[in-house]
């Protein structure tokens, strides 16, 4: 037969151990009803009790320790719960307070499970006995001082692992500024020999040319491509020192316009306009837009020169969803990368190209990942050779 609570009352209220009738509903344990020992014993108006959740509401008004004895509670109702039988806890340090003040006792937990016809679990029944009088003052102590170390153990690992932490974090903030600091001092002390080079190169050329074969003249050229070519990689180097000191300013951005403005001029830089350029409509992120022109300008440049030696190159520029998350992608039909080295493509100076096929540092799609990482995003691509290459991003606010 099922326990009718109402007709059950006026006996359950009567007994003499301290007893609450729980109404468990999912992870919940509604205190369904209270006797008068319960209420006696713990000092609780039956206000402070009816309707309360027991892990919740009435832990935190008996417990030394909340999360203690939250966990022995919590546990032993999800045996009972698993087993459908009764769960005995061990006992715990808790504490009664009134009026007159407070003082400390042991406790032990009891829930038994009350069924019904259908062999479910209807109501638990939670008792407790008092422990405090078989205990010795010896006994008592222990397990106080147990629970004080155990405490401060466990404080101590948590300041321990903290310290550890924050060694670890000055470390690498350390290691990251002094690398900024060494690429930063290497790139200026590499300029003045660079300016020589170009400089007297050029004066080799304005003034002793007729004087070469095609040979030297073919060296002479090598030589100062040789030097623009170190002092372009130098400004790529100090551009991904800048971006990883910068703190990222977030405000909308209206990737849509940005793009086409940035497509414009690189553009109007290389005199080519015969690029298909496709953009969606309102394409809008939270982000800093200076760093979000710069990631568009490395992937924009990045498409028109891989799509160059098509007869009708095409950029797309648009969003899909991955995992119900909308992700941004740049696609060209260029002449692609093997998928099997995608790895390589956001390290510096890794190419999957070599400088005669197409120019470049390699640090481009290194500067790009950088700047997703400052949002807390995520950027990968996908391509087959020969027909293209997508670029895909999102940022930590896109949902």
């Amino acid at each position: 037969m099922m326990l009718d609570l109402a007709e059950y009352k006026s006996i359950f209220e009567i007994l003499p151990v301290p007893s609450l009738v729980l109404a468990p509903s999912g992870g919940d344990a509604r205190v369904a009803a209270a006797n008068e020992a319960y209420l006696d014993v713990t000092r609780l108006d039956r206000s402070q009790v009816l309707n309360k959740d027991l892990l919740a509401d009435l832990v935190p008004l008996l417990a030394v320790e909340s999360e203690s004895l939250k966990s022995l509670l919590a546990v032993s109702i999800a045996q009972v719960k698993k087993r459908a039988e009764a769960h005995h806890t061990d006992i715990e340090l808790c504490r009664i307070a009134d009026s007159s003040g407070s003082r400390e006792c042991f406790w032990q937990f009891t829930h038994t499970p009350v069924m019904n016809e259908a062999g479910e679990i209807r109501y638990l029944i939670h008792t407790l006995e008092d422990m405090t009088d078989q205990f010795t003052e010896r006994e008592k102590q222990e397990r106080k001082t147990r629970k004080v170390r155990t405490r401060s153990e466990l404080q101590g690992e948590n300041e321990d692992l903290e310290m550890r932490i924050a060694r670890k974090m000055a470390q690498y903030e350390a290691a990251s500024e002094e690398l900024n600091d060494f690429i930063y001092s290497v790139s200026h002390d590499l300029r003045a020999p660079l300016r020589r080079i170009d400089g007297f190169s050029q004066e080799l050329v304005n003034e002793y040319l007729d004087q070469l074969d095609e040979t030297g003249a073919h060296y002479l050229k090598r030589v100062r491509q040789g030097a623009q070519d170190m002092g372009n990689l130098i400004d790529d180097l100090l551009k991904l020192s800048r971006i990883s000191r910068r703190e990222p300013e977030f405000e909308e951005v209206d990737i849509s316009r940005l793009a086409k403005t940035v497509f414009d001029d690189l553009i109007e830089l290389k005199r080519d306009n015969g690029i298909d350029l496709q953009v969606e409509k309102d394409l809008r992120v939270e982000a800093d837009r200076g760093l979000v022109k710069a990631m568009l300008t490395n992937l924009l440049s990045n498409a028109i020169k891989f799509s160059s030696g098509e007869e009708q190159p095409m950029i797309q520029i648009g969003t899909t969803t991955r995992d119900t998350k909308k992700v941004f992608f740049i696609k060209d039909n260029g002449v692609g990368f093997d998928p099997r080295y995608s790895d390589k493509l956001f390290k510096a100076f890794d190419r999957l190209h070599s400088q005669k096929e197409f120019e470049g540092s390699g640090i481009g799609l290194a500067t790009v990942k950088r700047i997703i990482n400052l949002h807390g995003g995520e950027i990968w691509a996908d391509s087959t050779p020969g027909e293209g290459a997508t670029f895909y991003f999102n940022f930590r606010t896109e949902t």
